[in-house]
């Protein structure tokens, strides 16, 4: 932290873009200004070292008819490198309740999704280790967008988070199932907000066809690292069990792909079809789930759903799927 006196460039002001989803999913933010609060580490050689302490939770009005106080409270945050001094920081968000006291508590105010994410993966035994990764795809309808510097910039703000990119499709790092959705939301608000300063927008459907977003899924024993198991078993148990759960999990009333994941498997460009039997395939997106050809040739590896809309809730579909291979 650099002393010359000036606020904005000494490190002692934050800009924090808090981020959250509101009562329909979408995704929201809001600039906060906050004096940075720091902790001091053990001295070295005199020096006392100082590290910045995570983001304060904060109260705001959702408004329209809604003047209820909502609690954004802080869950994920990274550095906004087109900002000095710059942070996103996604957000739960709570409201106040009573219990059966009377005593004021807080709850969830609109979506638990990610609560509910977290129960499910506090339920799986520790050796079981899940990790995912998400392929996002999307388009934009102005066609003043260049798609590669529009991908380069993205990649730029959102460093650790991407694997890749390509054209119209972003993929994450793997994560343990609420690290990696917490990155793709946040991954999704960057690119909508580097589109936004190209005044451009990105959408996630196009006419009659629905856009997806693979999940890529694996567990220590599918990655060949408990002892005395066979991997390629527990691929092809785990795979079987996404395809029996098909119908479920694609329901468009349930929404737990996304509400319009028939209309998105009836494209016959992607996945699979919304009322045929769903299939596997090796190295071939053309079905319900890949198998990526590594994992095949290896024997042992992570799987791809291919099913999952582009603008489902990530915090659902890994729950769900937690709940179909690990908890049946």
């Amino acid at each position: 932290m650099t002393k010359t006196g000036n606020i904005f460039t000494d490190g002692s002001v934050a800009f924090q873009e808090y981020v959250w989803l509101d009562n329909n999913d979408q995704l929201q933010s809001k600039m906060r200004i906050a004096q940075r609060k720091f902790k001091e580490e053990a001295q070295t050689n005199q020096v006392q070292a100082l590290s910045p302490l995570p983001p304060d939770n904060w109260t705001i009005s959702p408004g329209d008819s809604d003047l209820r106080d909502i609690i954004l409270k802080p869950v994920c945050w990274t550095s906004n490198p087109s900002i000095e001094n710059g942070e996103f920081v996604l957000c739960e968000t709570l409201a106040a309740d009573k219990d059966d006291d009377g005593k004021l508590i807080l709850e969830s105010c609109w979506s638990d999704e990610r609560a509910l994410l977290v129960e499910t993966f506090g339920k799986l035994a520790g050796s079981i280790k899940p990790w995912f990764s998400f392929e996002q795809h999307y388009y934009s309808p102005d066609h003043g967008v260049i798609s590669q510097t529009l991908a380069e910039e993205h990649a730029k703000v959102c460093s650790q988070m991407l694997s890749s990119v390509d054209d119209w499709v972003f993929r994450t790092t793997k994560r343990d199932p609420i690290t990696a959705c917490d990155h793709l939301l946040i991954c999704r608000h960057i690119l909508n907000n580097i589109a936004g300063a190209e005044d451009a927008s990105i959408e996630t459907t196009r006419g009659p066809y629905v856009l997806g977003c693979s999940v890529n899924f694996s567990t220590a024993e599918m990655r060949g690292e408990v002892e005395d198991e066979d991997p390629w078993e527990w691929v092809l148990d785990t795979t079987q069990k996404l395809l029996e759960a098909h119908r479920e999990l694609v329901d468009p009333q349930l929404g737990w792909y996304g509400f319009v994941a028939e209309k998105c498997l009836k494209n016959a460009q992607r996945a699979c079809k919304w009322d045929a039997d769903p299939q596997y395939g090796i190295g071939d997106r053309n079905n319900a789930i890949r198998i990526p050809l590594e994992t095949a040739l290896n024997m042992k590896g992570h799987i791809e759903d291919c099913r999952p809309c582009a603008d489902m809730n990530p915090y659902t579909v890994c729950r769900k799927i937690l709940e179909v291979t690990c908890l049946t």
